[in-house]
């Protein structure tokens, strides 16, 4: 990835080199319409020209469109969150709302890898004896799981309609598991049809081994991730461990008076 002096320099170099291309072209093309010069050079230049205008949406698109260094005003936005959490709730809630700040930062983060049209569903299950949705949000701004209503009347909800992330809280074979199509996965269960074009790609994560939460997300596009690719299975382990993070405070803002927690 290139730092930012390098691109501007890349960008000026190639913006001087279309336009003395473009120029060159122009005169060759009035040129050879008066007959003082041979169409070949014209065709030339047409096939440099086309080919440099390849190479330069290729590196425009690499570093400036797919970019994936966040902005720095996403990141300032993200710690204002969490300090205004800590300064504004008391400690019961404050937690909740550090995990949330998480989960949204970390929609966009998502968003910035995979594209701002997927829609990513970001949830933490617990509770081994009747699995529930602890901390959720989804790309729509909602942080209320579609199913909970079903939830709330039976406990037992996700784990009888053979949740992913239930089985793998239960038997977590390996720390991130990832489905890079769920519609052609062995022994993967949709509980609707809206939740399959909801539900294509999925990466689970165990944050903690003493107390069962898995992270669980969820995106609308197929092949998204793949256990096989070592940036993607970086990014799942940095964003489980920002959230295993504020799961961890928890036990801390649990026991202490919010006068006593310090941003500084």
């Amino acid at each position: 990835m290139m730092n930012a002096k390098q691109r501007k320099t890349i960008f000026r170099v190639f913006i001087f080199i279309i336009i003395v291309l473009i120029l060159g072209l122009i005169a060759s093309l009035i040129l050879s319409f008066q007959g003082k010069v041979n169409a070949v050079p014209t065709l030339l230049t047409s096939g440099f020209l086309a080919t440099g205008g390849v190479y330069f949406y290729k590196i425009i698109k690499k570093e400036f469109v797919d970019n994936e260094i966040l902005p720095f005003g996403v990141i300032k936005e993200h710690y204002e969150q969490r300090k205004t959490g800590l300064e504004t709730t008391t400690c019961e809630s404050c937690s909740k709302r550090l995990v949330d700040t998480s989960l949204k930062y970390a929609d966009t983060i998502l968003k910035r890898k995979y594209g701002k049209e997927v829609q990513f569903e970001i949830a933490i299950f617990t509770n081994m004896e009747e699995p529930d949705i602890e901390y959720y949000y989804s790309s729509t701004g909602s942080k209320v799981p579609t199913h909970s209503h079903l939830r709330k009347i039976n406990p037992k909800y996700y784990e009888e309609n053979n949740y992913a992330a239930v089985k793998y809280m239960k038997n977590p074979i390996e720390p991130i598991v990832m489905f890079s199509d769920t519609w052609h996965q062995v022994d993967y269960s949709h509980v609707s049809d809206e939740q399959k074009k909801r539900v294509r790609s999925q990466a689970m994560f165990n944050l903690c081994s003493d107390t069962p939460y898995v992270l669980v997300i969820t995106g609308n596009k197929k092949d998204m991730f793949n256990q096989d690719d070592n940036e993607c299975m970086e990014l799942i382990q940095a964003i489980g461990n920002c959230i295993r993070a504020d799961i961890e405070l928890k036990k801390t803002l649990s026991v202490c008076p919010k006068e006593n927690v310090n941003m500084n």
